[in-house]
């Protein structure tokens, strides 16, 4: 027989850093936490609905704090295409996450010494 997946809530969660996926990251305990539809800086409660060991997969469902880095999405599509996955998140830190996660896979992962690396520069 099939072992079911547990769904809880946690509350007051507080919103680390971002994922590679559109997905944020926050903690409880030792578990790691991603969460849908939240941004660093947010503190929410969490429906998870996928519990693994060491991680869980969840939504937010209740914003107590908004990040002071969310931003009103663009695109009226947001959410829902799946093309792009920070529009609610303020664009230097769009950057800086996304630099942050090419510095971890190459460090932590690929094992890679690198050399000092100076911030992403946005033309715009």
């Amino acid at each position: 027989m099939a072992k079911k997946n547990k769904q809880f809530t946690l509350y007051n969660l507080s919103i680390d850093s971002a994922g590679n996926d559109g997905r944020s990251v926050g903690r409880e305990n030792d578990m790691v936490v991603f969460v849908e539809n939240a941004v660093p800086g947010d503190v929410v409660d969490a429906f998870v609905y996928r519990k693994k060991r060491r991680f869980a997969e969840a939504r937010a469902t209740v914003f107590h704090t908004l990040s002071p880095h969310r931003v009103e999405p663009v695109c009226s599509h947001f959410g829902v295409c799946g093309g792009c996955k920070w529009q609610n998140l303020n664009y230097e830190k769009q950057l800086e996450f996304k630099q942050n996660h090419v510095v971890d896979c190459l460090t932590r992962l690929i094992k890679i010494e690198l050399p000092e690396i100076l911030p992403i520069i946005d033309f715009a």
